[in-house]
């Protein structure tokens, strides 16, 4: 083998492991920051729809409540369209 061609494959090789590591650590980091922001947005829905049910329920007790005919339920049906 040559000089030439040893020091062109050490080369690529190193780089190759480089650029390995480098994108294992990418994908170490960024998975867990997609998580985070996933729940942050999943938590911040589910407390504004928590919150727009409350004040249907404020006035009338749960078991009084007719789901069915409410303005929550009609926005919620329009939409799923």
């Amino acid at each position: 083998m040559s000089l030439n061609l040893r020091i062109f494959v050490a080369y690529f090789s190193v780089l190759g492991i480089a650029i390995y590591f480098l994108l294992n650590a990418f994908t170490t980091e960024f998975k867990p920051g997609v998580r985070q922001a996933s729940e942050d947005a999943l938590l911040e829905t589910s407390n504004l729809l928590a919150e727009l049910i409350a004040v249907e329920l404020q006035d009338q007790p749960l078991t009084d409540f007719d789901f069915a005919d409410s303005a929550f339920a009609r926005a919620v049906q329009q939409f799923e369209a």
